[in-house]
């Protein structure tokens, strides 16, 4: 201990840090809060010894790399305070020191629920190489080629000279024309005047 700053640390028992607190960690945490403690003026804590039972009985509830980060006189709470912190700032620097932490181990927990939830993947060994398929369907893989941009075109002028010839068929039936002439009888009015009212 420092300069007899501290005579006695009272014990931290499993009990004051939470059941789950390994005694190995409460020791260290103990003897890191006594070091955040050394890192202030000798009469800023009323109770020294007390007051380092109590930051250690905090710190002891998270990993001893939490607790070296936030003890640490260069990155953690005496490299950051003036002033000698009280136990609740303590548990605020330690809680933000860990929530990166604790994001992370939620992620990974869910990632290991969703892995578990999902169906084994297939086996890759027994599925059909490209070769193997080109093999069995093709080069174009079983798909038969569509008509071209040409034959698409020349489709659709013989659907459109059909549907003109049916037109002009039903034009010279009504009009009592041959259609084998080969003239509707609307260009034959339009010949001899009667279409432009003349």
């Amino acid at each position: 201990m420092q300069n007899g700053q501290f005579k006695t640390l009272p014990p931290i028992s499993s009990d004051e840090c939470g059941s789950s607190t390994d005694p190995h960690r409460a020791a260290y945490a103990a003897e890191r809060a006594a070091l955040l403690l050394g890192c202030y003026r000798r009469g800023d804590a009323e109770n020294p010894d007390l007051y380092v039972a109590a930051i250690a009985a905090v710190m002891a509830d998270y990993p001893v790399d939490i607790i070296k980060r936030v003890t640490d006189p260069r990155t953690g709470i005496p490299g950051r305070s003036k002033w000698l912190p009280a136990v609740a700032e303590i548990r605020d620097f330690c809680e933000a020191e860990y929530e990166p932490v604790r994001r992370r181990q939620e992620y990974d927990r869910r990632a290991e629920e969703r892995k578990r939830a999902l169906p084994p993947p297939d086996d890759r060994a027994s599925r059909p190489t490209v070769a193997d398929l080109k093999a069995k369907y093709g080069e174009n893989w079983g798909i038969e080629a569509g008509p071209t941009q040409k034959q698409r075109r020349e489709g659709s002028l013989k659907e459109i000279e059909a549907a003109n010839r049916i037109v002009f068929e039903r034009e010279c039936r009504r009009e009592g024309i041959e259609p084998k002439g080969g003239v509707s009888p609307s260009l034959l009015r339009l010949i001899k005047g009667e279409g432009n009212g003349g």
